[in-house]
């Protein structure tokens, strides 16, 4: 086993040297390391319970306004306010056995668009949407109502999907 760490003071008259901190065990060290690292892990997991722009963060979308099937997305518009709202943007996550769905749907004017929410860069969610721009919060990433990359790092565009809009049933149909 190596020796303590020491160092004589200038009161020490006995000339023996005096251990610079107190002696720990391997156990106590592990022990100590194991639950510090632990937790630091648990805290990230848990987050800091932020949602919504920039977040990174995909909420749920109300109970019985989506469906995906045949790998076609449809929404009930009267289910998703954010989508009915002047420059409304919803961000949703779905899946239809091995197949999943990550869009960010923007209500431009009267007009709907729907783009993939994996941003080109990194892989990130793009969540966020401020001053008519989807925003990635992982690197800063900032794509316009076209899903052209405007600013940041992402190297091309999002990826864009067909959009339908049937007026009487309020429903919007996404092909991906």
């Amino acid at each position: 086993m190596p020796r303590p760490l020491t160092v004589l003071s200038e009161d020490n008259s006995a000339g023996k040297p005096e251990p610079l901190a107190p002696e720990v065990s391997r156990r106590n060290f592990l022990s100590v390391t194991g639950a510090t690292v632990l937790s630091c892990l648990l805290a990230q997991a848990c987050g800091d319970g932020t949602t919504g722009p920039g977040s990174g963060v995909v909420e749920p979308p109300p109970s019985g306004s989506t469906s995906f099937t045949n790998g076609v997305v449809t929404l009930q518009l009267a289910l998703i306010p954010a989508l009915t709202a002047t420059n409304g943007h919803q961000v949703l996550a779905l899946t239809e056995g091995s197949r999943r769905a990550d869009l960010v749907i923007l209500k431009v004017g009267t007009t709907y668009r729907a783009f993939t929410s994996i941003c080109t860069h990194e892989g990130c969610i793009v969540s966020g949407y401020s001053n008519q721009r989807m925003i990635c919060p992982c690197h800063s990433s900032e794509f316009n109502q076209n899903g052209q990359q405007v600013a940041g790092p992402a190297p091309s565009p999002l990826r864009e999907f067909t959009v339908g809009f049937n007026t009487t049933a309020q429903t919007l149909t996404i092909t991906v």
